[in-house]
Formats: C-alpha cells, sequence, structure tokens
C-alpha cells in the first residue's frame, strides 16, 4: 500500500526495470537441439510492442537480429501442473516472432508448443514465470527454466510442421487442440476451408473520442489476423474502419476477460476478449475505458472494443466461435462507473484510494 501512496506522487518506483538474468529454453529454427541458455531482460523496445504489459522481456535480439524481428514478436501461454517433474510446474510464456519475411520458419518446435503459437519463424524461446509472476512495481518477475524440461513427455515429441502434427499423448498437453484430427488430416491433404468467413457479431465499442459507449454490429475478419496477436482465434472483428491506420491493425492486442456468477444480469455473463491497439504515434489516447477494463489492459490508443465468445469457444473447424454482446452489457455497475487512464504498468492507474475501493466493489458486483 505504502508503494502504491508514493507511487501516485511519481516516487518510490523506478523508472525502468534493471536487467535481470534468467535462464530460458531456446528451439533453433536451424534443427539443432533445444537448449537452454541465460539470457538478460531488456526494457529496450518493449513498450512498443507486444509483451509491453510485462515491462522487460528476455533480449533475443542477438538470436533474431533482424530489428523487424523485435518488433513482429508475439508472446504465447502455456501452464503446467502436476507433473512428476515437479520443479517443471507453473506458468510458462512462449516468445516467438512472425517476421516471416526477415527469418527462416522454424518447423522444430514441440507438437504442444505448435499447437499454442501456430505458425513462427527465427528461434522459439520458453520463459517460466514466478509464482507470482509480478514483483512490486507491477513488472515481470521471472524464473529460470529447470534442467528437468527436457524430462517432460511433451518434449520428446518432436513436430513436423505447424498445426500438423497430432500428439497421441493427448493428456499431456497443456493446451487445447487447435484442429481435430480429422480436420487436421484432411487440411494436410488441402481439403475443407483455409479461411473462416466473415460473420456479422455485436460487440462493445468504447470511442476514444469521448461519445458514450454502444453496442454495433460488425462483420469478423481474417486479413491480417494470421500476422498478428489474435493468430489462435483465425477470425477477430474487423476493426479497421475504426482505427483507420494500417499500423494500428498491426500493433493490435488482446485481453480475455470472464464475467460469471452476475445474478442481476446473467445475460452479460460469458468470457469476452478485449481488443485495443498500441500505436501509440497514429491514434488519440482512449481516456473513456471503465476502470475494469483499464485494470486488464493498461493503456490503449483509438477505440477499444469488446466481443464476446461462445460458451465452447471453437467451432467445429477449430476458429473462434463469438456471441453477440447483450446490451445489458452497458447496465453492469462497473461500466457506469468513472473513466481512468493507465500510469503506465499493469494494474497501476492514476486513481484515488476511495475510487479504487469502488472499483474493487464493482468487480465483485460484476463477478469479475
Amino acid at each position: 500500500m505504502f508503494d502504491t501512496i508514493l507511487s501516485l506522487f511519481g516516487c518510490g518506483r523506478p523508472e525502468l526495470p534493471s536487467p535481470v538474468t534468467i535462464t530460458v529454453l531456446r528451439i533453433p529454427a536451424d534443427g539443432s537441439p533445444s537448449h537452454l541458455v541465460s539470457l538478460q531482460t531488456t526494457h529496450e523496445g518493449v513498450s512498443e510492442g507486444v509483451g509491453h504489459h510485462l515491462h522487460h522481456i528476455p533480449d533475443v535480439r542477438p538470436f533474431w537480429k533482424v530489428p523487424r524481428a523485435w518488433r513482429y514478436r508475439d508472446i504465447g501461454h502455456l501452464e503446467f501442473s502436476d507433473q512428476q517433474q515437479r520443479a517443471c510446474n507453473g506458468s510458462y510464456m512462449v516468445l516467438y516472432s512472425f517476421a516471416l519475411d526477415d527469418l527462416p520458419q522454424n518447423t522444430h518446435s514441440p507438437a504442444f508448443i505448435l499447437r499454442s503459437i501456430g505458425n513462427s519463424w527465427g528461434d522459439v524461446f520458453v520463459v517460466k514465470m514466478m509464482p507470482n509472476e509480478w514483483e512490486e512495481h507491477g513488472w515481470a518477475c521471472y524464473d529460470d527454466v529447470p534442467e528437468q524440461f527436457f524430462d517432460l513427455p511433451v518434449m520428446a515429441r518432436m513436430g513436423k510442421g505447424p498445426l500438423l502434427v497430432q500428439s497421441k499423448d493427448d493428456d499431456l498437453l497443456p493446451n487445447k487442440d487447435s484442429l481435430t484430427v480429422r480436420e487436421t488430416f484432411l487440411s494436410f491433404f488441402g481439403y475443407g476451408p483455409f479461411h473462416p468467413p466473415a460473420v456479422a457479431i455485436k460487440v462493445l465499442r468504447i470511442p476514444a473520442d469521448g461519445s458514450p459507449s454502444h453496442i454495433l454490429s460488425l462483420h469478423t475478419t481474417h486479413e491480417g489476423v494470421a500476422n498478428g496477436v489474435g493468430r489462435d482465434l483465425y477470425h477477430l472483428p474487423d476493426l479497421r474502419p475504426f482505427w483507420k491506420i494500417p499500423q494500428a491493425w498491426e500493433y493490435r492486442d488482446i485481453h480475455r476477460m470472464e464475467i460469471s456468477n452476475n445474478s442481476l444480469n446473467q445475460s452479460s455473463n460469458g468470457v469476452y476478449i478485449v481488443l485495443f491497439s498500441f500505436a501509440l504515434d497514429d491514434l488519440p489516447q482512449n481516456m473513456n475505458v471503465p476502470g475494469f477494463i483499464v485494470q486488464r489492459i493498461g493503456n490503449s490508443w483509438g477505440d477499444v472494443f469488446v466481443a464476446k465468445l461462445m460458451p465452447q469457444e471453437w467451432d467445429e473447424h477449430g476458429w473462434a466461435s463469438y456471441d453477440d454482446v447483450s446490451e445489458q452489457f452497458l447496465k453492469l455497475p462497473s461500466m457506469q462507473g468513472p473513466r481512468y487512464h493507465a500510469r503506465g504498468r499493469r494494474g497501476d492507474s492514476d486513481m484515488p484510494f476511495s475510487d479504487q475501493a469502488e472499483l474493487d466493489l464493482l468487480f465483485r458486483q460484476n463477478g469479475l
């Protein structure tokens, strides 16, 4: 609490995280054996790309070499539990690039990673998080990947190509299958649809110009989805007419949230994704986002959108299955509350304690 009080007055917190040395798993694109390597974290260029909320990430630029590969990075997430190798239990992130014009495609990742990230180019890195994941300043807190990671059964089954590997050890995989066995088999031989058709859905729009939030109908699109955040969904609501600048679509980000146990507004219960952009040089900062969303995404630029997923989340082809955001969503208590902007780190917003207490109450009222 004392640190939070100091942060409100701009003191007591370093400007940037100091580099820390951690052990990560490297999966080379050239087919050489995977191995552990010590890297230092860096904050350079982190605020302008995916992972900006972490404030520092392992510096893999010496391996990717091309500056654009660092900018075109992406992050996947893995969770291990109940493993015989107990040191391997925990949360991990997969750091990879989609700079397909600059790096060789990596076809050597284990199947369980392929299912998490799909296609990747250049070396892939697996990074372990500390159990609490965040340190006192709100920066990511990393752990070392243990040597026992190589003893995991899933590491013994190496992939032959993105999304074409179907492991028989389904119970060992920490992530869902992105395609069924049948769909994977058909796609291998060139059958079946390759892109999801556009579907009309209702989403919540939070305009950056301060006008009221409202529900509107949009079509989904697959264009440009494979080259950015949300590629695992295969199609996203087409926000390009609102963001207008192509770079804003490229610099999109997504946060998943769930509302449950809301007995007064049951139609709002479910799983949602928040779509936002961090194209800070091209779009105006959005200062009108409700506090419960700011607490999740931090700063954002341009209009912010909330889309709802169907309960099963994925259709028969492995594509995201969307539901309509209900008009009742606008009546949630948290949608009526004050608007905030983040100070620049996850969970740290410019709000006095009375408003923070109110926000906590709104979270409970909405089942968040």
